[in-house]
């Protein structure tokens, strides 16, 4: 009996050891908010590359197209 007790005070003492606590919750949170702060400036520049490439792929066709065609 005191052999099956110490085996169940070991494995509530691991579970506890794995628990989250407040401060790591709150460490988690601010991570995320990073990451979301990240990913928007990272977006908001693939958009922005991608609207000035096609502006100017745009406008070399029509140079090409105007000087080409006369």
């Amino acid at each position: 009996m005191d052999q099956h007790m110490q085996k169940i005070e070991q494995s509530v003492a691991v579970m506890e050891s794995n628990y989250a606590t407040k401060a790591d919750i709150s460490d988690l949170k601010a991570s995320i908010s990073d990451l979301n702060a990240n990913t928007h400036s990272l977006l908001r520049q693939m958009i922005m590359w991608s609207v000035s490439a096609i502006i100017a792929t745009g406008g070399l066709v029509f140079a090409i197209l105007r000087f080409a065609g006369s």
